[in-house]
């Protein structure tokens, strides 16, 4: 479940580190109080980058780094991936719990379904930020499905991921990029497939 397809053969130090993501990652399936809920397990991958985006708040500019993120799979868009900053790994390994608790929640409050409703596109044309927020309060929802100190864990790397100290050694260490550059570091030479698959799913909400 764990994929190093975008980083280099990591040293023995960070193989170390990497060996607590794999613990930390079975420690959050075996929290969950009903496995079913869980359409499948998703892969998880390492990336030495990460999206950082800029977006309007009244008269004011707010800067929001993606440490983590779920999103489609490289090797199967159908299904969604996690992908997890090296930098976040190698450097707060006592906050993967929540981390990854926090992405599983997001998996499991989308049916690990890959697509958009209508709901979702007009409130993405209205208001991206708004959009985030909401699929944020979705997962926040799915938090009672663990078992106890996952919950506290989630909730703590939610308070901890808006840390300046966090912020400053994350990004000290990686590339931040766009969207755009996310997304040909993620699908490579599958791009052009990748683009047509998301305008296929938007052509099905236009027309339903």
């Amino acid at each position: 479940m764990i994929t190093f397809d975008f980083i280099q053969v990591p040293s023995r130090d960070e193989l170390l580190i990497l060996e607590k993501l794999e613990l930390a990652y079975e420690q959050v399936i075996s929290s969950l109080l009903d496995k079913s809920v869980i359409p499948y397990y998703p892969n998880l991958y390492p990336v030495p980058f990460m999206i950082a985006k800029r977006y309007r708040v009244g008269f004011y500019l707010t800067e929001v780094l993606f440490y983590s993120l779920t999103y489609p799979d490289a090797k199967d868009f159908h299904k969604f991936a996690i992908y997890i900053n090296r930098g976040l790994i190698k450097n707060f390994p006592n906050l993967l719990l929540g981390v990854i608790g926090h992405e599983i929640a997001h998996v499991i409050a989308s049916g690990g379904r890959v697509e958009l409703t209508k709901e979702d596109l007009a409130l993405i044309r209205k208001d991206r930020l708004s959009y985030i927020k909401a699929k944020e309060k979705s997962a926040e929802n799915i938090y009672p499905k663990f078992r106890e100190p996952l919950q506290s864990k989630i909730k703590e790397w939610n308070i901890q991921s808006a840390q300046k100290d966090i912020q400053d050694s994350v990004v000290k260490d990686a590339e931040l990029v766009n969207q755009e550059r996310f997304d040909k570091l993620i699908f490579r030479d599958k791009l052009e497939d990748y683009k047509q698959f998301i305008n296929f799913n938007l052509n099905k909400i236009n027309e339903s």
